[in-house]
């Protein structure tokens, strides 16, 4: 994969499990103290898209995107702030 693909979330690369693994790492490894799921961010992913696979994986590739940008610290609390509330991240 190339440094392009990673950072622009290439579909052709990057599963749906794939996505949650990031978006689940990420936050691990940014501000989250409590650890979450992939089941558990997957849910509020397909909760968000009105259980809709195909909107869900849209919606976990635009957050990966985010997080993996250069103002991927504040997208972190972002997220993890929509995770509590169940519903979509607002980013600044």
């Amino acid at each position: 994969m190339t440094p392009e693909q990673y950072r622009n979330v290439d579909p052709a690369c990057h599963t749906a499990e794939d996505l949650v693994a990031a978006i689940n790492t990420s936050l691990v490894l940014g501000t989250e103290s409590k650890g979450r799921t992939n089941m558990e961010i997957a849910s509020w992913l397909l909760t968000c898209a009105r259980n809709d696979e195909d909107s869900a994986y849209k919606l976990a590739r635009q957050i990966v995107i985010r997080l993996r940008s250069d103002d991927g610290g504040p997208a972190i609390h972002a997220v993890s702030d929509a995770i509590e509330m169940s519903a979509e991240p607002e980013f600044a």
